[in-house]
């Protein structure tokens, strides 16, 4: 295949909500502007795949050789598919162990896991004191050899009801 040619629409949206790109545009965008005007890390957390052997044998390599008192309480496994704080385990010393049997220490990563480790933001962005999300639209279509991409020009704007504690 050419480079930008997919081969089918999931391998498209694949490609399109892919995380490995964004983490990519945000270290360009943040080595412009300077790390006071934009911190990457408050906008998109480290994150494994657990499903993706390199991902995750980097995890389960990374928590060896940390200490695991500053694992726990900073890391949660999470269902990407599952919302609203559902599915989510924050890595604690009650739970540590399961996930390290679960996963045989990095042994059995890749094997049809779609969950993912990810870093606790500590430090999130807040309007007046309230979690909130962007959302934006895109559509993309492909007929033939021309390739149409249009933004819609609204958003979707949400701010948490309760104050983040």
């Amino acid at each position: 295949r050419r480079p930008g040619q997919y081969g089918s629409a999931r391998n498209l949206i694949n490609s399109i909500a892919s995380k490995e790109i964004l983490p990519q545009a945000f270290a360009k965008y943040e080595k412009r502007v300077g790390k006071k005007c934009f911190n990457r890390k408050q906008l998109l957390p480290i994150t494994y795949r657990l499903g993706v052997k390199k991902d995750c044998l980097s995890f389960f390599a990374m928590i060896s050789e940390t200490n695991q008192s500053s694992v726990l309480g900073n890391w949660m496994i999470k269902d990407p598919d599952l919302h609203r704080g559902r599915g989510v385990e924050i890595l604690k010393e009650s739970n540590y162990e399961k996930w390290i049997n679960k996963f045989d220490s990095g042994a059995t990563c890749g094997q049809s896991s779609q969950l993912i480790a990810q870093e606790y933001l500590k430090y999130i962005s807040l309007i007046r004191d309230r979690k909130y999300d962007l959302r934006t639209y895109l559509f993309l279509a492909q007929g033939g050899p021309r390739k149409v991409a249009y933004f819609h020009p609204y958003f979707h704007a949400r701010l948490a009801s309760g104050i983040y504690d």
